[in-house]
This record gives structure tokens, C-alpha cells and sequence, in this order.
């Protein structure tokens, strides 16, 4: 291949060459923002006391090396012990290393794959969990009966997150939903994360779910740090976790496991609907005795006898009010017919006593200065006074007086 010079025109020079780590610094932020995956073999493992991992990613071919880095805090959330042969697949981004110029790539996500080193580590994370005794039934917790809050870890783009919702739609529950990956190498740090989200939140049951697949496609949930996650979660787990060969890790160590997201929903439901079941029943037998009540009341109760009393007391009513009706009239017509006699002899003593008529009978009134006098020894010999008499009044004198007339005792 003929060698080509590289020649610039005065306008495409550089104004400035850039430094090394310049140029190494626009690298790294290109590589950076290139994120991929790669499989291969595990090589020339390291663990220095920094706790950080270094390892080379060896091509199955043989023909190509990546030397790696797992940080101590990702590293500590893996799960897993790395070793020389294994095969793995890693996630994350490439960088060069400024004081030596290597190029690393920096693992932010890892997980196994072969189903035959797979399933040894199920085996032997297993068996230190049983031995733990994390998967006693004596301590898992029972489901609230009543649970009316529910927290979901999962993610939200699958079909399980519709099938749990569809179903927990019936009775009103109050749903925190947490989006998390639930495959590939970023699962097992997306899980503990949800999880821990969630810890704050007032929660009366925790479900975990995915569907089903093969124990490479389910290996997250075979993580000792997520089964601890939810052996130490403040309330009750239910793990919704499709099944691999083999149950896992995570849906042992749950409080409860089912087996589909589905039945996590119908499990939640099933208080509930016992008890709407409950109060139906409840409510017909309630009525069903206020009616048989009322059929013993109504064999027991002779209506026409009380019919026959209630007309004997109207009757008796009636009767009661017609008679002191007529007694007050009676009594009525007595006090004016008493009232008229009084008035009748009142009338005979005013016209008994009527002046005019004795004035007609041949008396006379006496009067003198214009007082009427009533006794003859008040007038002295010379006096005059005057003598009313019926028809007319005349003036006289008292000339003499004749004879004293004792007064009447009457």
C-alpha cells in the first residue's frame, strides 16, 4: 500500500497543537459516551488492597485482549467472585489511562454466562443460604389481611407490570410502582436500587416480579444481595418470579412466592373479596331473619281482634263526647236561665225603688239649698224649702212644727 503524506493548506492548519493529555481528555470524553457490551474469557485476575478488581477480557478466538477495571463499590454489588476461565459478559465504557497511555475499560455492570457456571453458583450460594437459614418458613412474614398499600418493583415497560395492575384494579389499592431492569448485567444494581427507593416509602407488602426464562436471562434474582435486599425489607415479599430449572434465589428467600404476577395480584385481592363476599352473605341472612320475624309476628297477631278494639274505643270516644257535650249544654241553658231570673228580681227592686214612681204614689221629695232633705228636725221654723212632687215642684216655709215622729228601727 503506497504511503500517502498528510498535507495541509494554510486554512486547515491547527491554530495550536494540542498537549497529550488534551488530546487524551477529548478521547476519554468521546469514549465515555460509548457504552457497550462485550463477552469473553476472564484472564489475569488481580485484587489489590485497594479493593478494586482488575482483570483482562480475553476474545474466545485468543487473538485480542481488554484490560478491564471493576471499581470496589460495583464490584461489591456483583455477586459475584470472579476467576480465571470464566466467561462473562460486561457492560460499560472505555477509557485511557493518561500516565501510562493504556486503554481500560471500566465495568459498571457484569453478569456470567454458561449455563454450567450458572448453575454452580446457584448450587453454592444455596447451600450458604440454607445453612444461614435465610429460607425458614419459621421466619417469613404473613401478608397483611387487609394490605391496602403495595409497592412493585419491576419493569415498567413489560407485560407483567399490565397484568399486576389489571388485576389489583378492583378494590382501590394505592400502588408505588419502581421502574428496574430485571435482565442483562445492569438487573442486579437496577433491583437495589427500586428496592431501596422503596424502603421510605409506607408500604403494607413489597411484590418483586418478572416472567420467566432461562436461569442466564434470570440470574439477577439468583444475587446474594438482592435475596438479603428482601430478607431485610420492612414488610412483607412477594416474590412474582417465573421459574428457571430451578426456583430462584430471590423467590426462596421471599415471604411469598408465586408463580406468576398474576396470582401475586390475585393473592392481594382474595382478603378482599372474601370479605365483599362476606358482607353479601351477611347482608341476605340479616334480611332472611328480619323476614321470618316478621312471618312469626304476623301468624302470632290477630288483626281483626285489635281492629275490633280500636272501633269499641271509638265508639266509647264518641259516646264520652256526645254525653259531655249535652251535660254542657244543659249546664249552659240553667246558668242563663238563672241569670235571667237574677236580672228579672234586679228589675223589680230598681222599679220598686224607682223614685218617680212613689213621687206617682203621692210622695214628695223634700229639698232645700238643692240637697234632699231627709229628716224633718234639720229644718227650723222660718226655713224655706222646696216640695217635689210628681207633676210639679213648689216652694214652701215652715211655719211651725206640730209633733216629733220617733225614726223607724228598719
Amino acid at each position: 500500500m503506497p504511503t500517502q503524506e498528510l498535507l495541509f493548506s494554510e486554512e486547515e492548519k491547527p491554530e495550536k497543537p494540542l498537549s497529550v493529555l488534551d488530546y487524551i481528555a477529548v478521547l476519554n470524553e468521546t469514549l465515555r459516551d460509548i457504552e457497550v457490551s462485550i463477552v469473553g474469557e476472564v484472564s489475569k485476575v488481580s485484587f489489590p488492597p485497594s479493593g478494586h478488581v482488575y482483570f483482562d477480557l480475553k476474545d474466545e478466538s485468543g487473538d485480542g485482549v481488554l484490560h478491564c477495571v471493576v471499581w470496589k463499590t460495583v464490584y461489591q454489588n456483583l455477586g459475584i467472585a470472579l476467576k480465571m476461565g470464566m466467561r462473562i459478559v460486561v457492560l460499560g465504557s472505555a477509557g485511557i489511562y493518561a500516565p501510562r497511555g493504556e486503554l481500560s475499560f471500566k465495568v459498571k455492570a457484569m453478569e456470567l454466562t454458561g449455563e454450567g457456571v450458572l448453575k454452580k453458583r446457584y448450587e453454592e450460594l444455596k447451600k450458604k443460604l440454607v445453612e444461614e437459614g435465610v429460607f425458614n418458613e419459621e421466619r417469613k412474614r404473613a401478608v397483611p389481611e387487609y394490605p391496602e398499600r403495595i409497592g412493585i418493583v419491576t419493569s415498567r415497560n413489560g407485560a407483567v407490570i399490565h397484568d399486576i395492575l389489571n388485576n389489583l384494579g378492583r378494590f382501590g389499592f394505592k400502588v408505588s410502582l419502581v421502574d428496574a431492569r430485571v435482565e442483562g448485567p445492569e438487573a442486579v444494581g437496577s433491583l437495589l436500587s427500586a428496592i431501596k427507593k422503596l424502603r421510605d416509602v409506607p408500604l403494607d407488602v413489597l411484590i418483586v416480579a418478572r416472567g420467566g426464562g432461562s436461569m442466564e436471562a434470570l440470574q439477577a434474582f439468583d444475587n446474594e444481595r438482592l435475596v438479603r435486599a428482601l430478607v431485610d425489607f420492612p414488610v412483607p415479599v412477594i416474590a412474582a418470579i417465573g421459574h428457571h430449572q430451578d426456583v430462584p434465589l430471590a423467590a426462596l428467600a421471599a415471604d411469598v412466592h408465586v408463580s406468576t404476577p398474576t396470582a401475586a395480584a390475585n393473592l392481594l385481592n382474595r382478603s378482599w373479596a372474601d370479605a365483599a363476599l362476606r358482607v353479601a352473605h351477611d347482608a341476605e341472612r340479616i334480611s332472611e331473619i328480619f323476614r321470618n320475624m316478621i312471618e312469626r309476628a304476623e301468624e302470632k297477631l290477630d288483626l281483626s281482634y285489635y281492629l275490633g278494639r280500636v272501633r269499641t274505643m271509638r265508639l266509647a270516644v264518641a259516646e264520652r263526647v256526645e254525653y259531655d257535650a249535652k251535660s254542657i249544654m244543659a249546664s249552659f241553658d240553667n246558668l242563663l236561665r238563672f241569670v235571667a231570673m237574677r236580672f228579672e228580681n234586679v228589675g223589680r227592686v230598681i222599679t220598686a225603688n224607682d223614685p218617680a214612681r212613689n213621687l206617682r204614689l203621692g210622695y214628695a221629695i223634700v229639698r232645700q239649698h238643692g240637697k234632699i232633705v231627709k229628716r224633718a228636725e234639720t229644718l227650723a221654723v222660718g226655713s224655706e224649702f222646696e216640695l217635689q212632687f210628681s207633676d210639679d215642684i213648689l216652694a214652701a216655709e215652715v211655719m211651725e212644727k206640730k209633733k216629733k215622729i220617733s225614726p223607724s228601727r228598719e
